[in-house]
């Protein structure tokens, strides 16, 4: 049998076999990361988590800043933003954004409208720069969004915020999209070897 009690009443639970052992689960509510009584009615996946705090209450195995959904940012709502302020490369951001919640994998985000890059640049600091999930690696200032594996691949079409002449080619390939907090437009693009100030991940 499965024991599929929510000790803590937060709505999610840990999902054991009679022998008392966690095996996850894909149903709806399962993968509670802390399921105490009193202590983990605050940690469960998408719960929103703070930068640095020592925890991981949305359960993605990242230490990072995530919306609680008060903003528009909870899965049930729309894509699930995690930003993380650590420094790296393309291939950092790709290989840390890699990871499952609730039986759902992640990526480097993919930002499709005004709204969500809103939500995005409103979780990172004053002025950071970080890696988005597309490149121009099949061709110079053509975008798309193939990062890493469980990106979609599809090409940048009906929303971007370049600025003008912003993604035009300019003789280097393989390059990464960014976003930088507190500009409009805040679209770049950077070396993929760049160390930037961090990452967007998404639940999709």
């Amino acid at each position: 049998g499965i024991d599929e009690t929510d000790a803590d009443g937060d709505g999610y639970y840990i999902c054991t076999n009679v022998a008392g052992v966690d095996i996850g689960s894909s149903m709806n509510g399962g993968d509670d990361c802390d399921d105490t009584p009193g202590t983990g009615t605050g940690t469960f996946p998408f719960a929103g988590d703070s930068a640095a705090g020592g925890g991981d209450t949305d359960c993605d195995g990242l230490d990072c800043i995530a919306g609680d959904g008060t903003a528009g940012t909870a899965y049930s709502t729309g894509p699930y933003f995690v930003y993380c302020a650590t420094g790296g490369t393309l291939a950092d951001a790709v290989s840390a954004c890699e990871v499952t919640v609730d039986g759902s994998p992640m990526r480097l985000a993919e930002v499709s409208n005004s709204t969500d890059n809103g939500e995005v640049q409103a979780l990172m600091g004053a002025g950071e720069e970080a890696w988005l999930g597309a490149t121009d690696g099949a061709s110079d200032g053509t975008f798309l969004w193939d990062a890493g594996v469980n990106n979609s691949g599809g090409g940048i079409s009906g929303y971007d915020d370049f600025a003008a002449g912003g993604s035009a080619a300019d003789g280097i390939t393989g390059q990464g999209l960014t976003i930088r907090e507190g500009t409009s437009p805040s679209w770049s693009s950077a070396t993929s070897n760049a160390s930037l100030d961090g990452y967007v991940c998404e639940l999709p």
